[in-house]
């Protein structure tokens, strides 16, 4: 025999759902922040320190 959902529990279960899609669009954002931080600092590093290296190596004493 088929059971037949109440409209406010299929609008419940949806609700739900969309609270779940919303907390794992948060996760992802979070972590593709971290990964463009982590990759910005991964190729600025050296030339920060090329930077710093050129400005010891030209500086009148």
């Amino acid at each position: 025999m088929p059971t037949n959902i109440g409209t406010a529990q299929r609008s419940s279960h949806r609700q739900r759902a969309e609270d779940s899609n919303r907390a794992e669009s948060g996760i992802a954002t979070l972590w593709l922040v971290f990964y463009a931080v982590a990759l910005g600092v991964a190729i600025s590093s050296p030339l920060i320190s090329r930077a710093i290296e050129f400005t010891a190596l030209t500086r009148d004493y």
